[in-house]
């Protein structure tokens, strides 16, 4: 018995020692780890640089804006003039004093410029970055002639082909390649041509064609399009957007799946007749349509309108890009 009641005493003073512990490591060891002062922080937030309006010459030609519309562009002549709308900077090329832009085209999701250029004897391809104020020649691609009248671009930042038309030919450019190469091109008088963004391959049409043809296999889609018929874009899947007009405007739109022809193609009404460079195909599948005499840019999938001032330049990520008064505004979309 007494053997039991010396256990119990030591158990006891076992439990008030690790209490008396936990006290103390709770009043003075683990102070100032618990006691914390919040402070409430700040965050303010990041607003978007407000554009300068800069001048736009009245008789300016094919103005054009970047991606995020920070930058726009117009050509007198032969020569290309450039401003950086938040800072009102007029941007220049680097030697470019001795060749002749034929062709220029901004990158659809960044703020990039790519150029078709008379070099010499030559046309040739230049990547040009407006932040780094750089023009790099990327590649040759053919001989120059004086005959020649239609030059275009088409590129794809996914795939990193861009394929360049001259008159009725048309060049294949890959980063990885050293020089182009010419595409078999089976149409007589090329009319329209895009690309799909996410495969390497060439979508055109022949003037006044009702045929889709498409490379990389090669096929052969017919559209159900009357007059003079125009590729106005592909979106990410695979989905040809054909203007049906009278070869001057657009009335109809008819959407063709490209990755699987047997389905039925569909037909968009517009409201009122538009060129077909007031239609822009978003890759999403979005329909930007601008109607001028309203001014007025709508959506066709979401519905989305909207208005603005002035005269319609384009459209860029977010929005509508004007000139009032010969000066450089944007509106944002909905607005």
């Amino acid at each position: 018995m007494k053997k039991v009641k010396i256990i119990i005493a030591w158990m006891l003073v076992s439990v008030i020692l690790q209490c008396a512990g936990l006290f103390f490591l709770d009043k003075f060891y683990f102070k100032d780890n618990t006691d914390v002062e919040m402070e409430q922080v700040s965050i303010e937030k990041v607003e978007e640089k407000p554009e300068v309006h800069v001048s736009i010459p009245e008789d300016a030609k094919d103005v054009k804006v970047s991606y995020d519309g920070r930058y726009v562009t117009y050509k007198d002549g032969y020569d290309m003039n450039m401003y950086d709308t938040t800072t009102g900077e007029s941007k220049t090329f680097d030697d470019v004093e001795d060749r002749q832009i034929l062709k220029l085209t901004w990158l659809a999701d960044r703020d990039k410029l790519l150029t078709l250029e008379r070099d010499g004897y030559q046309i040739a391809l230049y990547n040009y970055d407006p932040e780094k104020g750089t023009n790099e020649k990327m590649v040759d691609i053919c001989q120059y002639s004086s005959q020649y009248k239609t030059f275009d671009i088409k590129v794809s930042t996914i795939t990193g082909v861009t394929y360049v038309r001259v008159d009725n030919m048309v060049y294949r450019v890959d980063i990885n390649q050293s020089q182009a190469v010419s595409v078999p091109i089976v149409v007589r008088n090329l009319g329209s041509l895009a690309l799909m963004p996410t495969k390497d391959r060439l979508v055109y049409m022949a003037k006044n064609g009702q045929i889709v043809h498409v490379t990389q296999p090669k096929e052969r889609i017919a559209i159900p399009a009357g007059g003079d018929p125009k590729i106005l874009g592909v979106d990410s899947e695979g989905v040809a957007y054909i203007g049906e007009g009278n070869g001057v405007t657009v009335s109809k739109i008819i959407k063709k799946d490209l990755d699987d022809p047997n389905i039925k193609s569909s037909t968009i009404k517009l409201t009122e007749p538009v060129k077909s460079n007031e239609i822009f195909i978003g890759e999403n599948g979005e329909i930007f349509v601008n109607y001028e005499s309203k001014h007025l840019v709508k959506e066709l999938k979401s519905g989305q309108e909207t208005k603005y001032e002035g005269k319609f330049i384009s459209i860029y990520n977010k929005g509508v890009a004007t000139l009032v008064d010969n000066k450089y505004y944007k509106t944002k979309f909905g607005k």
